[in-house]
C-alpha cells in the first residue's frame, strides 16, 4: 500500500472510530460484531419455512461458504502479516479484545458476506422456482435481501468502529466473502444435476470438500 492510500485508510479509520464515537454505536457495535452469524438464523428460519430441502441446501452452502472464505482469510493474514490498528496507532478507541491474529484481511467482513452472498442466491431460487409464491412472501424476500445486505455491511463497519480493522481490511474481506460465495454457487450450479439425482453422495461430495479446503489452510498456516 503506497504512503498516500495508506494515509487515507488511516485518516478514514480514525473518522470511524473516533470522529462518530457516540454511546449508542459504542453498545451496539460490539453487541453486533459478537453475533454476526446469528444475525443470518431468521433468513434460514423463513427459508426452511417455505422449502425444508432448500434450506438444508442453503446451510449446505453457507456453511462451506463460510469455511471457505474463512481458511482463505488466514492464510492471507499471514501473507500480508498486517498489524492491527491498536498495535500502530495511539489515541485509539478499542471495544473489542485485542486479539493476536494479523489485520489484512478482516475474517468477520469475509465470512459474513460470504453466508449473506449465498443466502441472497438461495432466496432469489426460492422466487424463481415456486410459481405459487405469496405475493406477500415475495416481498418478504426482497425486504430479507436487504436485510443480508445491511448486516454485512453493519458487521464490515462494526469491525473498524471497534477498533480492530482498517477500512481496507474490511474492503478486501468483503471482495474476498462475495468471490467465495460466489465461487460455492458456482460449484453447486455445477453438481445441482448431481444433487437432484443423488443428494446426499452429493452433500457428502461436497462436505470432503470443504474438509480437503481446511486441510490445505492448516497446511499452509502450520
Amino acid at each position: 500500500m503506497s504512503g498516500i492510500e495508506n494515509l487515507l485508510d488511516h485518516n478514514l479509520f480514525f473518522f470511524i472510530n473516533r470522529f462518530l464515537s457516540n454511546p449508542l454505536f459504542d453498545a451496539f457495535m460490539p453487541f453486533i460484531t459478537d453475533r454476526a452469524l446469528a444475525l443470518f438464523l431468521p433468513v434460514l428460519f423463513f427459508i426452511f419455512w417455505q422449502d425444508r430441502k432448500k434450506a438444508l441446501l442453503a446451510l449446505i452452502l453457507g456453511l462451506s461458504a463460510l469455511a471457505l472464505s474463512d481458511g482463505l482469510s488466514n492464510i492471507l493474514k499471514h501473507h500480508f502479516e498486517r498489524p492491527r490498528p491498536f498495535v500502530t496507532l495511539t489515541d485509539i478507541m478499542v471495544l473489542a479484545g485485542r486479539g493476536k491474529s494479523f489485520s489484512m484481511p478482516s475474517a468477520h467482513a469475509a465470512n459474513t458476506t460470504s453466508v449473506a452472498t449465498v443466502l441472497i442466491y438461495m432466496l432469489s431460487r426460492l422466487r424463481s422456482g415456486r410459481a405459487s409464491l405469496s405475493s406477500s412472501a415475495s416481498s418478504l424476500i426482497t425486504i430479507l435481501s436487504g436485510y443480508l445486505v445491511v448486516v454485512a455491511s453493519t458487521i464490515a463497519f462494526s469491525r473498524i468502529y471497534i477498533g480492530v480493522h482498517y477500512p481496507s481490511d474490511v474492503l478486501a474481506g468483503m471482495a474476498i466473502g462475495i468471490l467465495t460465495g460466489l465461487f460455492i454457487i458456482l460449484v453447486y450450479a455445477k453438481t445441482e444435476k448431481y444433487y437432484k439425482i443423488a443428494p446426499y453422495p452429493t452433500v457428502l461430495g461436497l462436505v470432503l470438500l470443504v474438509l480437503s479446503l481446511f486441510r490445505i489452510y492448516y497446511i499452509f498456516v502450520g
